[in-house]
């Protein structure tokens, strides 16, 4: 009996601590996932997409007031159909103001 009170105590052990590397492990990953670099092709591959909606991006700076830098770009249509219209992407979580769904949203936007 007092064996298997003993290999139920390891193996509830070895549960939690296999558990806890797991979490840790996944939610590190989840909150802070890989970064992706803004590459010359990414911004290639944007200014193409913004190109074919007749926009065209500008960088953009904001100081926030904690001192960071917050960078991004300010799309607006050329200015032989300009309406005024402008959308601002800044980056998302792992991801950067090239990302596809965030050019597609923003060219959605201006040509409606």
């Amino acid at each position: 009996m007092r064996s298997l009170t003993r290999i139920f105590a390891i193996l509830c052990l070895a549960l939690l601590a296999a558990e806890a590397l797991a979490g840790n492990g996944a939610g590190s990953g989840i909150r802070h996932p890989p970064r992706r670099a803004l590459s010359p092709e990414l911004v290639a591959e944007a200014d193409a997409t913004f190109e074919r909606v007749h926009s065209a991006r500008q960088d953009f700076e904001v100081v926030a007031s904690d001192g960071a830098r917050l960078r991004g770009w300010k799309v607006r249509t050329m200015p032989r159909i300009a309406t005024g219209d402008w959308v601002l992407l800044y980056h998302g979580q792992s991801d950067n103001r090239a990302g596809r769904r965030r050019c597609f949203c923003a060219t959605a936007i201006l040509c409606c």
